[in-house]
């Protein structure tokens, strides 16, 4: 093959892959919108139940029964919001109990198990904000993630599942855990100090490496 047909070869391959990017980067803002339009549905079925459970003029049995209506997803990214932007952490405890259950909860913590990190994350900020002393197992699942983002956010959910065996997990792992994830189980440990005392004394012994001593002396 002469150097012109050689060429010809290369300019329609790397045509044929602009082309490929053109369509990824397409396809990924149509889905974009598309979950952006389906969120704003989603929250605006809920918000007219929400405001009057704020204020007093409902209760969580309507905020529930709402969040049923809605498809696993779209119950879980509103159930998150909603313990971030507008609801008290006492208003989240009694909606989490009416909603645990619930098929919508399920389905979303099913996505631990998904080989996509993202999806596990997920499930991990929802644990975060409803997990129970039944959702044990699947913390210590999510805290030995293989992606330092899904062991961040699930670090969120031990003051909930109040687990003796997870605050150990966390300690053992922190002097390997990158700054970011490490400040902030940092911060969740300490939240949960009835356990992280104890677990954290019997590890500040002479023997062990000095690495982790640096990181359990400065927790």
């Amino acid at each position: 093959m002469t150097l012109i047909g050689l060429l010809v070869l290369a300019a329609i391959a790397q045509g044929i892959f602009l082309g490929g990017v053109i369509v990824l980067l397409f396809a990924n803002r149509a889905r974009s919108r598309l979950r952006t339009r389906r969120m704003a549905a989603a929250s605006g079925q809920l918000a007219p139940v929400v405001r009057r459970w704020l204020v007093g003029e409902s209760d969580a049995d309507a905020v529930a029964a709402a969040l049923r209506a809605l498809p696993a997803r779209r119950a879980a990214e509103q159930f998150i919001s909603l313990a971030a932007t507008h609801a008290a952490p006492a208003q989240m405890a009694e909606l989490s109990e009416h909603v645990v259950a619930d098929v919508w909860v399920a389905r979303a913590l099913r996505r631990a198990r998904s080989p996509f990190w993202w999806r596990r994350l997920e499930a991990a900020r929802l644990l975060a904000v409803l997990g129970g002393p039944r959702h044990r197992d699947l913390l210590r699942r999510l805290l030995r993630d293989r992606h330092p983002a899904v062991q961040g956010v699930a670090a969120a959910g031990i003051p909930r599942v109040a687990d003796l065996d997870a605050v150990a997990f966390v300690l053992d792992g922190l002097p390997q855990q990158p700054l970011v994830v490490r400040l902030y189980q940092f911060n969740v440990l300490a939240e949960a100090w009835w356990f992280t005392t104890p677990a954290l004394l019997e590890r500040l012994v002479p023997e062990a490496p000095g690495s982790s001593l640096e990181v359990w002396v400065s927790l």
